[in-house]
């Protein structure tokens, strides 16, 4: 019985794979036979976008322990960086706020998105900005990822995807974790990434890290994405409306700080989940953003001035 069993799922797993492989060389060969006349979008023509023109935003909530190396080091692409807190509880918007940051304090835990989206309207970034490079929390970008990532940004590329590398430093180089994920990010880029960009088909990819334009952030950040990964979401919106192409940038480097324990990737990659349901309940104005009780702080350039508003 259990070899019955075993051939059986063996059989239809190689029937899966083959179909899996035929439907793609087919769709390769032929395109025109799945695609039909007149469905296949005519990407928009956008305008060239100056290194000036970037500003780099980051949502965080409880990012206290990495926010002020991950504004450090954005601050140094010459960029200015703005930083939203969903309610954090420990002292992330005073290092993001003393590392150099522009910092938006929301009240109520309403999830990454929204709060994305609360910051991109109340720093008006698409009004002052003609892109915006979007960060996690624990991301150290290399000095020259915008100048990178905006020499793949032609006039029909909406969104460039950055390199994302592995943060292994050498006290912890034999640690197992940090080496499973940085051989998984060089073998899905390596292969992967780079087919998916060549032929525009990319359907998943890591959106924090990577440049958008302002014209599409206009249209997707006020939704609420129908699930908790966001970027995912943007990319397959971008597809689906014809918005532009998806391409990806080896040498735009950002360096991921990831978590070297059980315990430390579980509380990483969930602190994000509560909020995340009630900002898609409908907790958003009239004017799209978040209607939760905020404060901003703003910081100079020089580091050397604030100032406080509430709303």
């Amino acid at each position: 019985m259990r070899e019955v069993l075993l051939i059986s799922i063996v059989t239809l797993s190689g029937i899966a794979l083959f179909l899996i492989v035929a439907a793609f060389c087919y769709g390769f060969l032929r395109p025109e036979r799945v695609t039909r006349r007149g469905e296949r979008p005519e990407f928009p023509r956008y305008q060239p976008v100056a290194p000036r023109e970037v500003a780099i935003l980051i949502a965080c909530r409880n990012g206290a322990a990495t926010i002020a190396g991950a504004v450090r080091a954005a601050r140094a692409t010459g960029a200015p960086v703005y930083v939203i807190s969903d309610a954090s509880t420990d002292a992330t918007a005073q290092e993001a706020l003393q590392a150099g940051a522009t910092v938006l304090e929301l009240r109520e835990n309403v999830g990454k998105p929204a709060a994305l989206h609360a910051g991109y309207v109340r720093f008006g970034l698409g009004g002052l900005y003609r892109a915006v490079v979007i960060l996690d929390d624990d991301v150290l970008v290399k000095p020259d990822f915008i100048t990178n990532a905006l020499a793949h940004l032609t006039e029909r590329v909406a969104i460039v995807v950055g390199h994302n590398v592995t943060w292994w430093p050498p006290e912890r180089r034999w640690n197992i974790w940090l080496a499973k994920r940085a051989y998984s990010y060089w073998n899905y880029q390596a292969v992967v990434r780079r087919i998916q960009s060549h032929f525009n088909v990319m359907n998943c990819i890591s959106g924090s890290n990577s440049l958008y334009r302002t014209e599409l952030l206009d249209v997707l950040l006020p939704q609420q994405p129908p699930y908790i990964v966001d970027d995912t979401y943007w990319v397959l919106e971008t597809h689906r409306r014809g918005l532009g192409r998806v391409v990806y940038a080896p040498r735009a480097v950002a360096l991921l700080q990831d978590p070297t324990t059980g315990r430390e990737w579980y509380k990483q990659n969930l602190r994000w989940l509560w909020g995340t349901f009630q900002g898609s309940s409908g907790t958003r104005s009239a004017g799209g953003t978040p209607a939760s009780t905020t404060r901003t702080c703003c910081s100079w350039r020089t580091g050397s001035s604030t100032c406080s508003a509430r709303r």
